[in-house]
Formats: structure tokens, sequence, C-alpha cells
């Protein structure tokens, strides 16, 4: 026989049979359906969702790529078209600048065969040469990819301007803001 000492045995016995009693429904049948049914109707819920979401955002930063580059591929006809980078036409030209500013809420650079800056449209370096990675590419003759700056969520392109027999004679930079996007698919 056991011996038990002023009954503590017995009066934790008892609390083990309360709590087995309140967590019982726990183990019932109906309780797993139920759990097993949620898990599998809301797991595939967010995958399609975060799919659906990666699909949404590629076909936008997609579409703004397309129309930026086809915003700049028109304004680098014109730029030669009216003889921009011979001093000519130069209102019109920086007017079609500003408008694509405006459009794409960003920053558009007009450089020409010598990396000097002819139009900025933030007015911060105009007459100073921009040198980087993708002008040079750009400038020869090697397609220059957009880049994504997810810090201050932009997007960069840079478009060579060609004459008509296919010399390159500058180059055009657009930094677009994508915070639209960005708002788009994240609500």
């Amino acid at each position: 026989s056991i011996y038990i000492q002023n009954g503590v045995l017995v009066i934790s016995s008892k609390n083990k049979k309360k709590q087995k009693r309140r967590l019982g429904f726990l183990h019932s049948m109906c309780f797993r359906l139920i759990a097993i049914t949620i898990v599998l109707a809301v797991i595939p819920l967010f995958i399609m969702r975060g799919t659906l979401l990666l699909n949404i955002q590629d076909k936008l930063w997609n579409e703004r790529v397309d129309n930026i580059e086809r915003h700049s591929s028109y304004l680098a006809s014109q730029i030669v078209k009216l003889n921009y980078f011979d001093d000519e036409n130069v209102n019109i030209i920086n007017n079609l600048i500003s408008q694509l500013d405006s459009i794409y809420d960003g920053r558009v650079i007009v450089v020409d065969e010598n990396f000097s800056v002819r139009k900025d449209s933030y007015s911060r370096i105009n007459d100073k040469k921009v040198i980087t990675p993708e002008v040079i590419a750009c400038m020869s003759g090697m397609g220059a990819e957009p880049t994504y700056d997810k810090v201050y969520d932009m997007i960069e392109t840079v478009v060579p301007v060609t004459d008509g027999g296919g010399a390159i004679k500058g180059a055009i930079i657009i930094d677009a803001s994508t915070l639209d996007l960005t708002a788009t698919y994240q609500s």
C-alpha cells in the first residue's frame, strides 16, 4: 500500500483531472476536423495571394518600364529631329523634358556624346559630366537594363539618342518614381 502524507498526492491528482476536462475538447474528433479544414483552406489562400501579388507587381513594373522607354525613345527622336544638341529648338525639348518629368514624378537628364549634361530637370547638374556604368554602356551601344532602387522606390532607365544612321549622339537618363506601384500592390 502507498502511504500518503498530508493528502498532497490526492490534491494534485484532482487538479490534473480538472485540467484534462478543460482541455479535453482538443482531443475531440470535431475539433480536429475543424482545425484540419481551416488549415487546408487558409494556407492555399495565402499562397495564392502571394503568387498573385508577385505577378501583379511584375506586370505593373514591366508596364512602367515599357512606358518610360517608349516616352524616352520619343524624346530621343525629337532631340535629333529638332537638333537639340546644336542648341536649336531648346525650349520645345525642355518642355518635353518637363512634361516627362511630371508624368513619372521623377528626374530626366539629357547627356550629349561627351558625357556633358545638357539638361537636368532638377537643374542640379547642368553643364557637368555624368559618367556612370549605365551611361557608358549606353554610349557604347550595349543595352543597359533598367534598374530598380528599393531604397528610393525608383526605376532608372538609360536610353540612347541616335541619329538616323544609328550613331549615338547622347543618352537620356530617367529616374521614375514607383511609389504609386508599390502602394497599389501593397494594399
